[in-house]
């Protein structure tokens, strides 16, 4: 069989099932077998820190993802629209990695849709001298936004680490 006759039956499949196109879609976005690329997570077992895969690791509550080779993980979970003050300086990522992680957002996006966790998007605070570094997050692909604000400028906090 062709790749037109089977893409025909598929069609007629769909029809006679009513799938569409949407509902495809849907899945492809949804199901942890159609990711683009599967990052490691960091996972709390029993109290203790570990690194899994993404397939054992989605299961067991993960908090934080590993987009690099090493040991720096970006937590999960964020807080929205704060101000620097309310902060932990030394815990935020610094603009190196944000930028690298930037380049990475589609492939994160996904990881973190399929787990139910806050996509990376809008503005977040980074480490950068003394100055309200802020990086954005806009889908494009190009060069991650990035300035410093007023203090009283607010922006997300997303924290890292790096795993012992």
């Amino acid at each position: 069989m062709n790749k037109k006759e089977k893409i025909v039956q598929i069609l007629r499949e769909m029809y006679l099932n009513g799938i569409t196109v949407s509902d495809l879609q849907l899945e492809q976005r949804e199901n942890p077998d159609f990711l683009p690329k599967k990052f490691d997570l960091l996972c709390l077992v029993h109290g203790v820190p570990y690194r899994l895969p993404f397939d054992k690791g989605r299961e067991m509550n993960p908090i934080g993802i590993f987009p690099f080779a090493g040991n720096w993980y970006l937590e999960l979970n964020q807080d929205e629209d704060l101000l620097r003050h309310q902060a932990n300086q030394n815990r935020l990522p610094d603009r190196n990695i944000w930028l690298e992680v930037y380049k990475l957002q589609d492939d994160l996006n996904a990881q973190l849709r399929v787990m139910d966790k806050p996509l990376l998007k809008g503005s977040y605070f980074a480490r950068g001298g003394n100055l309200n570094w802020i990086v954005k997050f806009d889908g494009g692909k190009e060069a991650m936004p990035e300035n410093y604000y007023s203090p009283e400028t607010p922006a997300n906090i997303r924290y890292c680490g790096l795993l012992d």
